[in-house]
This record gives C-alpha cells, structure tokens and sequence, in this order.
C-alpha cells in the first residue's frame, strides 16, 4: 500500500492552492484526490472571477488582500501565469451600506491598496451604463479585477506537480480508518492508500469526509448561485471596473462585448450538480430594475448555477481539527476562493507544517459552537 504524508482531497482551489504551498515549504510526499475526471468542476470552475479586496469582515478582508497579492505578484513566476484583468472595481451603495467597511479601508490604505470614494458622475465616468443607477457614493479600487480561474487552478496543480505532488483524478473517498500509531488509511475508487494527514479540501463535499474520519461537522453548507451571460451590449468595453451594488446585492462585469451577471441568491442545496432554474433569472431582473434600471432588459442568452460553501460566521475553516488528530480543514471558502486561495494554502501550509500564522484563530475549526451532526442535512431540505 502507497503511503503519503499528505493527502488532500479536493483539487479545486482550495486543496490545489495547498498542495502548492506545502511542494513550495519542501514536502514532497503529497497527493492530491479529486473525485471527478478533473480539478475545478464544481464551485472553483463556477464563478465570475472576480478578485475583490474590500471586504467588511476583517479575517476575509485579509485574506483577499493576501490573495490578491499573490495572483499579482506571485504568479507571474510560476511557468504559465494567470492572465489577471486588473480593471478594478466599483462598489455602489449609501452611506449606511458603507459604514461597515471601515477598517477595510483603513487596512487597505495602510497596506498601500489605492481605495478612491467617488460620487455618482465620477462613478459614472468610469462605467456608462451606470447612468440612472441608483446609489449615493462609490468605492473604486483600482488594482481588483477578475482572472483565468482555469489558469489560476492549473497553475497551483502544476506547480505542485512541480514541486513532487501527484495528482489523481476519478479517485473518490469512500472510507477512511485510522491506523496505529497515527495517520489514516484511505479507501478510494482507485484503491488503498496510507495518509500520514489527512487534509479536507472537498469543498461541498467536506462534511461528508469529515463523517467518513469520524470528525464532528464544522456546520459549512453548501448554496446555489446563478451566473448569467449576455449577448453583446451596445458600448460595453472590457477595460471597465466590475461593479457590485451592495443595496440589491447585484454585482456584473464585462465578459468580452456583453455582460456576465449574478443576482447574489443563496438557496441551501445538497453536494451535487446544480442546475440553473428560470426563477434566479426573474430575481436578478428585479435586482436590477431597482439598482441598475438600464440593464433591467439585458439581452440574457445563458445562464449556470454553482455551488458557494458557506461557514458559520462568513470565515473560512482553515486548520486542524480539535477533536481528530491528523486531520486537517481547508474548507467553506464561501464565494472569497479566487481572491483567497492564494492566502489559504499559505496559511494551511503553515499550519501543516508547524508553523503559526496571525489568522490561526480566527481560522481555527470549532472556534465556535459547533452544529449538531445533521443541521446541514435540515437547512438543505428548508
């Protein structure tokens, strides 16, 4: 029987960005499992792209701007780099939608990431089709923007690769025992193997795994998102910032001559393969006649749901877990994954491989009250 010291299952972004940074401190016993005939079919190959800095929760809002770090000046030395659109972002809303983001901007500004407060003509001047919107102010940041997430995903696994990492794809996790004196043994769709520690990437499918190691459940849930994308529209120009109303909870960016859109809903559904159903479509029409009425009537010609896993508190479950030794967490990156990942498998790596990390805490599994087993199960049937 093969025996690794870490197994991560998942090749999505989170467990790609993982075994990156644990073949970039030196380890070189490491596999990567993903149950699907290849990385980033799911939430990590379902998204809009978007790296956005401003976030109001202070542990997300590092990450990203850790992350967005990364894509810019990280990647651009791995073999094949990520194309990263740094055409900014604007976000739109009233003085009490931005009261919150407070320390954001103060982080952002001590950490030399240009935030600019606009009003609506100078918000108006950067993108057109906000003419009519309705919002007071703005928040531009310049140096956001949206990335080649396949890039981004192959990238990670490549130079994981690089670093001594294998990589299986159609391996499905189906057991998992302990075996004495420590570490794992493994039941997957392409035989046994031996895990010294056993790393949950498994992004919807990360409380399943956890109940195969007889791990309690961190409470991450998974939800449906809709994307939409349009035909070409009459003066768009892929240079422009994306925006994000944070009133309606909207956000579009440009997606070459036309728009892709997203109307933000969150319906708790099970790990699987979402479809997308015409009522997302109704809500983002909504959506948008109240916040952006020039787009109420935008010429939708596809759309696609994914799935965002959501952990209690809006903060990622990075690190070990309390109750089962070798068994580690890199799950519930809740839609923050393309911005983050980078941050996360540093920060998981870390931790791996005993180091500290200033996030540890804030991160930690079981940092608060856990869920009874089931309560994901309940939420999903609501």
């Amino acid at each position: 029987m093969e025996t690794f010291d870490y197994v991560v299952v998942g090749a999505g972004l989170a467990g790609a960005a993982t075994a990156c940074q644990l073949t970039a401190a030196g380890k070189r016993r490491v596999l990567v499992l993903e149950r699907e005939s290849g990385p980033g079919v799911h939430s990590s190959g379902r998204n809009a792209a978007m790296v956005r800095q401003v976030v109001a929760d202070p542990v997300v809002a590092e990450l990203s701007r850790r992350g967005a770090r990364y894509i810019a000046e990280e990647t651009p030395c791995w073999k094949n780099p990520p194309e990263f659109a740094r055409h900014g972002s604007l976000l739109l809303g009233s003085g009490e939608d931005f009261a919150r983001f407070g320390p954001a901007l103060e982080a952002c500004r001590a950490e030399g990431v240009e935030v600019r407060e606009l009003g609506p003509r100078e918000a108006v001047a950067l993108h057109p089709l906000l003419e009519g919107a309705a919002f007071e102010q703005a928040l531009y940041t310049p140096s956001d923007g949206w990335v080649d997430v396949r890039a981004l995903l192959d990238g990670y696994l490549a130079e994981a690769r690089r670093g001594g990492a294998v990589v299986w794809a159609d391996a499905a996790l189906s057991g998992v025992q302990r075996r004495p004196p420590g570490g794992f043994v493994l039941e997957t769709s392409k035989g046994k193997i031996g895990a010294g520690v056993l790393v949950n990437a498994a992004g919807a499918w990360a409380e399943e795994v956890a109940r195969l190691a007889g791990a309690p459940a961190a409470g991450l849930a998974p939800h449906r998102r809709h994307l939409f994308d349009t035909a070409p529209v009459s003066g768009v120009e892929y240079g422009w910032p994306f925006v994000w109303h944070l009133g309606e909870e909207v956000y579009f960016r440009p997606n070459g001559t036309g728009l892709m859109l997203c109307p933000c809903d969150e319906d708790p559904f099970p790990p699987g393969d979402p479809q997308a159903v015409p009522e997302a479509e109704v809500l983002l029409r909504e959506k948008l006649g109240r916040a952006v009425p020039r787009l109420a009537e935008a010429p939708v010609v596809s759309g696609r749901a994914g799935l965002r896993v959501l952990a209690p508190g809006g903060r990622s479950v990075v690190g070990w877990d309390p109750a089962l030794e070798g068994f580690f967490w890199v799950a519930g990156l809740g839609g923050h994954g393309v911005t983050a990942s980078g941050a996360i498998g540093q920060v998981a790596a870390r931790l791996l491989t005993g180091g500290k990390d200033p996030l540890e805490k804030a991160l930690a599994p079981g940092r608060g009250e856990r869920p009874r087993r089931g309560a994901m199960e309940s939420a999903q049937d609501a």
